[in-house]
């Protein structure tokens, strides 16, 4: 189970929050304006935009073997292996 938020954090995290959701609909006109007017460090403000801007899958492509054309080919291939009844060993894969 995971272990409780203290107060502080949990209301960190709620004005976090607020931050990142009235950028998005620009009730604040900036991340430093938004700081400034929330009362939360600047540097949090801009690490949440920072890394909420990509999911985790897409940051990391550049890091993959494969590009998602080749993955959905070699799964396309795999497949018409099975159904043919030609075992996709690792090795011819």
């Amino acid at each position: 189970m995971a272990r409780k938020k203290s107060k502080k954090a949990a209301t960190t995290e709620a004005l976090v929050q607020q931050a990142l959701a009235g950028i998005t609909n620009k009730t604040y006109k900036s991340a430093y304006h938004t700081a400034i007017t929330l009362g939360i460090p600047r540097s949090t403000v801009y690490d949440h935009l920072k890394i909420h801007s990509k999911s985790r899958s897409q940051g990391r492509v550049s890091q993959q073997l494969l590009s998602e054309a080749e993955e959905s080919a070699l799964a396309q291939w795999i497949k018409y292996l099975t159904v043919s009844g030609t075992p996709a060993q690792y090795s011819t894969v």
